[in-house]
């Protein structure tokens, strides 16, 4: 009987123990994202196609992301904070003063 309980008291200190481990708090989440940019289906010409952006980088962390598109006349990024809704988007167009909105959801 004595064998029993103490057998229960320790299977239940492991469930405890168990438990209390599995609950950690987590590290966010982080990570970048590159994606290639192709323009398939209409001939562009030489000036057109030296303006489009080759590529977009979506970076990652937490609750944060960040996306960056840069082409050879302007770049544009936007940080989106997903807790509160809000946006900030940058635009900087062939040297001119930077051009920042704000929006809130």
């Amino acid at each position: 009987m004595k064998t029993s309980i103490k057998l229960l008291f320790v299977l239940i200190a492991v469930a405890i123990s168990v438990t209390g481990y599995s609950q950690k708090k987590a590290k966010p989440f982080k990570g970048v994202i590159t994606y290639g940019i192709t323009f398939e289906g209409e001939e562009l010409d030489a000036a057109t196609q030296a303006q489009m952006p080759t590529e977009v980088v979506v970076s990652i962390l937490g609750n944060k992301v960040r996306n960056e598109q840069i082409s050879a006349f302007y770049s544009m990024s936007s940080i989106a904070n997903m807790e509160d809704g809000s946006t900030i988007i940058l635009i900087d167009a062939m040297g001119m003063i930077p051009v920042i909105y704000f929006a809130k959801n």
